[in-house]
């Protein structure tokens, strides 16, 4: 049993989760086994008795592969089981003499029952047993949406028959879990999700390889009997799910009842809910375990809880189970989930006050089976994904918007829009997200995109429209708790159109009650020229003026409406000295040949040696072309930068941690440019990156010690190499060496920077790995036993073909079960 400790801030008391059983049974006695399956008999004592045989269709002799087949003593108590194989054949050893029988099922067909066998020592009895063909018929019972809840799920015919099928479909799963004959690849998820919509706020997955038979377990069914099925446990609220085990055993049988219920949408399924008798006076489980009417196959359970008090509880705690059959006729539990709720404590009414409880969020807890592999069989690939498309349109331009980064909030699911604004993100597993975007374009808009819920199904394709507003909805918005009119523009180079920072802004209009009869308002235009007045008079005219750099800037007179922002654009001569805060910059009449600048510290300190400056194209004039730039920063904190070529420009400082302080720039004419720039060491931004391993004579090397200390941070390949400083992953998942990138910047939400891929050969195994392969994505740290990276002259005697560098990876399994992408 594992509980969810969430972290919340000033949380004192937290709702945890026990994980789910998974479908389920304990297990059946020893022994059970069948024909073609060695490990099986191996793990069997040595038997003093064999009952073999075939199970066969009635009339046809055709054999009947992946039935149950039951031995049971004299008294009908079941012994051991098996399944039949593919030519309907089975094995039972028996360790004592005596009178049995068998008795063979499938899900959804009648159940056939043997002939009286004597068995004597050492004896071995072969038996052919014949099964009828006809189904078992779902189609015709009639369900009430209120019915009588059975104290035995035998009580009634409905819930008799609807029981039978399924119990069938969990003695089969207990089987396949007992025996393990299965080898399964496990993708677990942990959700944090909205407390209102259950929106996906953050989701961390992680791939697992095992062939467990009971994954997932409960508490034994008469602790659960007896003190509920949510319990205190060292301070902390633990739910427990229900397995199959708990829903067969006497002692669930006896405090719950069961009745047959339609289904509420889907008229092809039909269900068996159980709840808790009256009078439980314990925290208790509700469900329904829904049936194929055409098939009698078990498909899901649901369930919920009850007997809970307080506000912070709700319907939507709880989870669900999706039950598969195999083509060998075993039964496995396909996916699972447990919803418990994060629980936040206050006490309003002081510290002798009862404490109030609210429900800050969900944590979601799951598990699907993505692969599953027979022993000496085909693997059979079961997970289920949906997938969402659409289009990104930029209103402000009239045009779709290219290059745009389409994202799901907290995870890694991201696509990129093309010329014609659409995306395509596949392989999402199904829930409800937020979904949003980003591009360069948005930071020189201030526009932030908020998120929308985008729902995704199982095999299925959602549509998902996003949009950049009007630039006068923009600024609407942005003006949204100022009434009145609204003026907003741009100051430019006149010569190329640029924008221009640090222009002083100024409006007048005529009001009475103002000195002079006139009332006045002074805007500055931010890195990017742009200004913006909320709260003017309605229904006046205003007289635009200013000036920048000592010149003054055009003048106009605009008459302002309430309901309709109104925008103005000023042309400007770009010459003179610039300060904005700890930001100048000097301009000069012609297209500048050099951009120079210096940098200090606002604490007098000393620049650390090894600080660099980028300067990244973001927009230039039509025909102009540019390519990212970087220089050395000298001891004194000069840089020089020659002959840039006039643009918008994204200018970074970064350390030698790699840490990085980003301002944007706006180059016009001239024949130089000086920027100084002031650094507060706070505000570099970037995550700690790893330091432990040190490149030598270009080998970077993590052992294991290394890789198991980083299991603290990350859980898979991918994001430990995120973390790497001499590494880079773009947000294509493209794994290459920064010193083979063209220019790398941290992802930003609102101004995301995509490099160039040059990706790294990565080597798995002795295996190279296809570029963007996702094995690296979900290749668990515990599986991994050393990493070694090669820049190109120290992987060049060894692999000469790979001029961008090579990442060797060695796991930690054996040559025959190396992984494989998935």
């Amino acid at each position: 049993m594992r509980t969810i400790r969430p972290s919340l801030p000033r949380v004192p008391a937290i709702i945890p989760a026990a994980l789910l059983a998974s479908a389920l049974l304990a297990p059946l006695p020893a022994s059970a086994s069948a024909k073609g399956a060695p490990s099986s008999l191996m793990a069997t004592q040595a038997a003093d008795g064999t009952i073999q045989g075939e199970l066969v269709e009635e009339g046809t002799g055709r054999p009947i592969a992946g039935a149950l087949v039951v031995l049971m003593n004299e008294a009908g108590a079941r012994l051991t089981a098996t399944l039949t194989d593919t030519d309907g054949r089975f094995v039972l050893r028996v360790r004592n003499a005596g009178r049995y029988s068998l008795r063979a099922e499938r899900v959804g067909y009648a159940t056939t029952t043997s002939r009286t066998i004597d068995l004597e020592d050492g004896a071995t009895v072969t038996q052919r047993l014949t099964a009828r063909v006809r189904g078992v018929e779902l189609q015709g019972i009639a369900v009430r949406a209120r019915s009588r809840c059975e104290r035995t799920p035998d009580a009634g015919p409905a819930t008799q028959l609807l029981w039978e099928e399924i119990r069938k479909a969990l003695e089969s799963t207990a089987w396949t879990q007992q025996e393990g004959l299965h080898t399964y690849v496990v993708r677990h998820w942990t959700r944090d999700m909205g407390p209102v919509t259950l929106r996906i706020a953050r989701e961390t997955t992680r791939m697992d390889t095992t062939a467990a038979s009971t994954p997932f377990r409960t508490a034994p069914a008469a602790e659960l009997r007896d003190r509920g099925w949510v319990q205190a446990e060292d301070g902390e609220t633990v739910f427990y799910g229900p397995d199959a085990a708990a829903l067969l055993a006497p002692e669930f049988l006896e405090t719950h009842c069961f009745r047959a219920v339609p289904h509420p949408t889907d008229a092809t399924r039909v269900g068996l809910a159980f709840e808790p008798v009256r009078g439980r006076g314990r925290p208790d489980v509700r469900g329904t375990l829904w049936v194929a009417r055409d098939s009698a196959a078990l498909r899901e359970m649901e369930f919920g809880y009850t007997g809970l008090e307080g506000s912070a509880y709700d319907r939507r705690m709880g989870g669900w189970v999706n039950f598969d059959r195999l083509a060998s006729g075993a039964w496995i539990v396909r996916r699972w989930n447990i919803r418990t709720p994060m629980i936040r404590e206050s006490r309003p009414g002081g510290a002798i006050a009862e404490p109030e409880q609210q429900i800050v969020a969900f944590r979601e807890d799951g598990a699907e089976i993505m692969e599953v592999r027979p022993r000496g069989g085909e693997a059979r690939m079961l997970g289920v994904f949906g997938s969402l498309r659409g289009t990104v349109w930029d209103s402000t331009a009239a045009a779709p918007l290219a290059g745009a980064l389409v994202f799901l909030e907290g995870t890694e699911y991201t696509a990129a829009t093309d010329s014609t604004g659409s995306y395509v993100m596949d392989g999402v597993p199904p829930g409800i997200y937020g979904l949003s975007f980003a591009h360069a374009r948005l930071d020189s808009l201030g526009y932030e995109p908020p998120f929308m819920d985008a729902a995704v199904a199982e095999s299925a394709v959602g549509q998902a429209a996003l949009a950049v507003p009007s630039m006068g909805r923009i600024v609407a918005m942005q003006c949204a708790d100022s009434a009145g009119a609204v003026l907003y523009g741009t100051v430019n180079n006149a010569a190329n159109g640029f924008p221009l920072p640090a222009a002083a802004v100024r409006l007048a209009w005529p009001d009475d009650s103002a000195p002079g009869g006139l009332a006045r308002a002074e805007r500055t235009t931010d890195t990017r020229g742009r200004y913006l007045f909320c709260g003017l008079p309605a229904g006046v005219s205003v007289r635009v003026s200013g000036e920048f750099v000592g010149r003054p800037l055009p003048t106009a007179t605009l008459a302002l409406a309430q309901d309709a922002p109104r925008e103005h654009a000023i042309a400007a001569d770009a010459l003179g000295r610039i300060q904005v805060g700890g930001f100048t910059m000097t301009t000069g009449a012609r297209a500048p040949v050099r951009v120079s600048g210096r940098l200090t510290m606002i604490n007098g300190a000393p620049l650390a040696s090894g600080m660099s400056v980028h300067l990244v194209p973001m927009r230039l004039a039509e025909g102009d072309t540019a390519s990212p730039r970087q220089v050395p920063v000298r001891e004194n904190g000069e840089f020089i930068f020659g002959r840039v070529i006039p643009g918008e420009y994204q200018m970074d400082v970064v350390d030698a941690s790699q840490r990085m302080l980003s301002r944007p720039l706006a180059v016009g004419g001239g024949e130089s440019m000086q920027v100084d720039l002031e650094i507060d060491p706070a505000t570099f931004s970037m995550d700690p990156v790893i330091v432990t391993a040190r490149p030598r004579m270009g080998v970077l090397t993590f052992n294991r010690e290394q890789i198991v200390a980083e299991m603290k941070h990350s859980t898979h390949a991918m994001e430990m190499l995120r973390r790497v400083r001499e590494v880079i992953v773009t947000p294509s998942r493209c794994v290459g060496l920064r010193a083979e990138m063209n220019y790398y910047r941290p992802y930003s939400r609102s101004t995301p920077y995509r490099p160039l891929c040059r990706p790294m050969t990565i080597i798995v195994d002795g295996v190279p790995l296809e570029p963007r392969d996702n094995l690296l994505r979900v290749l668990p740290l515990e599986e991994i036993e050393s990493i070694e990276i090669l820049n190109p002259h120290a992987a060049a005697s060894r692999y000469p073909n790979n001029p961008l560098g090579v990442m060797l990876v060695t796991t930690r399994r054996p040559a025959s079960r190396a992984p494989a992408a998935p």
